[in-house]
């Protein structure tokens, strides 16, 4: 059987309309794939809280504590950004004497704990140990077992990947924890050592205790923190919208903030929060199209992948 190849050819108007829509395709796709890679190299991230439904899975702002004249909550993670917009959506429109202003730390939650008693050393304590088990790695101590749900929540804990090892103590009679996530705190036992000076302190009872003598051969397995980051603080004044006026909203600049270790931010209102009718608070990160943010993320883009092929800092 033989068959014949037909060759169409385009008219010229026709070869006109076709170059035409292939260059929009061209340029579409061009476009599609610049902005994507735009939204990769300079993220946002956002948050969220509703006062109406404070059991909703949506609510992304988590530790959110409220008292007459002071309202603070905390969101994590890892990734640095420039600065976070924070929105506050209100009830009714408040005092015209209400000033509000937003302070920004960061650090872990565990290490905002309020001050416990000295220890003269961790006799008669436990530290926290890190273990793996076939392909999962889990807190172990004091009795309880905590699973880590990612390498990136390890690394965002603080952990040390050369601190861990494999299980060899029977978990059966181990309290099981919640999955320890992003948003996780770190667990009773948790041992944090500060970069400047090289302080001691045992996490217990939702408390830091400051360690007077610790043996440093006795601690395995120390967070590393900066005790400044306790002072170090960001702040912006809130300013009504100029579209609402239940609607106040401010930015807070985050890279005096970024150096330090932690993954989480903490926010206060202090000046009469209680005035404030909150209905629900968005808060969004951002990460500025600057050549020094570029190299942050080329620096971590090569973190990211040494890690996924198995190579360590």
């Amino acid at each position: 059987m033989s068959s014949t190849i037909r060759s169409l050819e385009l008219n010229k108007k026709n070869q006109k309309t076709y170059r035409r829509l292939n260059s929009l395709m061209f340029s579409i796709f061009f476009i599609f794939f610049a902005f994507l890679a735009y939204k990769i190299i300079f993220p946002s991230q956002y948050f969220t809280y509703s006062f109406k439904n404070t059991n909703s899975l949506k609510n992304t702002i988590t530790d959110l504590f409220q008292q007459e004249k002071e309202l603070s909550f905390f969101t994590s993670t890892p990734a640095n950004f420039s600065h976070a917009q924070i929105i506050l959506h209100l009830e009714k429109k408040p005092p015209n004497n209400s000033a509000q202003t937003v302070v920004a730390q960061k650090s872990f939650k565990a290490f905002f704990y309020p001050s416990g008693e000295n220890l003269s050393d961790l006799e008669g304590k436990e530290e926290n140990r890190l273990v793996s088990i076939e392909d999962s790695v889990f807190i172990i101590g004091n009795q309880k077992q905590t699973p880590i749900d990612s390498p990136e929540t390890l690394l965002a804990l603080g952990y040390n990947w050369t601190n861990l090892q494999k299980n060899q103590t029977d978990l059966s009679g181990y309290e099981k924890q919640k999955l320890a996530d992003l948003n996780a705190t770190h667990p009773d036992g948790t041992v944090f050592k500060t970069e400047e000076n090289s302080k001691f302190y045992f996490i217990e009872n939702q408390t830091k205790r400051p360690i007077i003598n610790p043996d440093l051969k006795e601690i395995k397995n120390p967070i590393t923190v900066e005790e400044k980051s306790l002072l170090l603080k960001e702040s912006c004044h809130l300013q009504k919208s100029k579209l609402s006026a239940k609607k106040y909203y401010c930015e807070i600049p985050l890279e005096n903030l970024n150096n330090l270790s932690g993954k989480d931010f903490r926010f206060k209102l202090s000046n009469n929060a209680s005035e404030l009718k909150i209905k629900s608070i968005d808060l969004e990160f951002r990460r500025e199209a600057t050549w020094e943010n570029f190299r942050f993320f080329l620096a971590d883009f090569k973190k990211k992948i040494y890690y996924r092929f198995g190579f360590k800092d």
